[in-house]
């Protein structure tokens, strides 16, 4: 039996489509205004404790970056100001909108971006030194084709930098039976999935549990967190974990 039934690419579309243009959405819980400002995001704990301090090591000043599927910009600020150039690219129209609003509001003179597909990439070969992505992986419909582009647009030697949902997490299990696009398109969440779906291509530096939570910063959510990583606890519980952080080498 199957327990979550991946949506079809059309849902997905939908779905993000409503969650950019829609009011109802963007108010709902999980939706755009809790999950996707900006201007919050610059001042979170949970982001700067398991996002800004992972990249703050594997992204040099002199790099290129390119995010992949960075919707409305809210990692753009914390990339932007550790790399020499950064592009974002997403599907959405709607979510691109809002990442020129950002980069405009916090005044990214080295960003841009661009509508384009994962799988398509309009870069040439070994453009960027840094490739990065947050929750966007499960969502791709197109893996194999967008895995192969990674490799081609990344330089030899750079940096490929993950966040992805941790399905073992209890509240993320539950957000999954609740909402298929939340699940994705090809049901990863496990380390033993990324671990088959990269190696083939790339070297695994690191893939562990990590603790960054996208959304309002909650006192009780960040202690949580905390406990699960403190290190005397994290070998034993640190799998419950919101997400897993995977980083590799080209």
């Amino acid at each position: 039996m199957t327990i979550f039934r991946p949506p079809k690419i059309q849902e997905t579309q939908e779905f993000y489509q409503n969650l950019a243009q829609n009011d109802r959405y963007q108010e709902h819980i999980w939706g755009k205004s809790q999950r996707f400002n900006s201007e919050k995001s610059v001042t979170s704990i949970s982001i700067e404790k398991y996002f800004t301090q992972k990249i703050d090591r594997l992204i040099q000043p002199t790099d290129k970056v390119i995010d992949i599927g960075c919707g409305s910009g809210l990692f753009l600020p914390m990339i932007s100001q550790r790399c020499r150039e950064l592009v974002g690219v997403d599907i959405s129209p709607e979510f691109l909108r809002d990442s020129r609003e950002t980069i405009d509001r916090f005044g990214l003179s080295n960003t841009r971006v661009l509508l384009a597909k994962s799988e398509e990439l309009p870069f040439p070969d070994n453009e960027f030194d840094v490739l990065l992505m947050v929750d966007a992986i499960h969502h791709i419909y197109h893996l194999s084709e967008t895995v192969l582009e990674m490799k081609r647009v990344l330089k030899p030697g750079g940096k490929l930098i993950i966040f992805e949902p941790n399905i073992l997490n209890p509240a993320l299990f539950l957000m999954c039976l609740f909402d298929r696009n939340e699940w994705g398109a090809v049901g990863l969440g496990r380390k033993s999935a990324y671990r088959h779906l990269f190696q083939p291509f790339f070297n695994i530096d690191a893939i562990e549990y990590n603790g960054l939570l996208i959304g309002p910063d909650s006192p009780i959510n960040l202690k949580i967190a905390d406990f699960l990583n403190y290190p005397t606890f994290s070998t034993f519980v640190g799998w419950l974990n919101p997400k897993i952080f995977i980083s590799m080498t080209h």
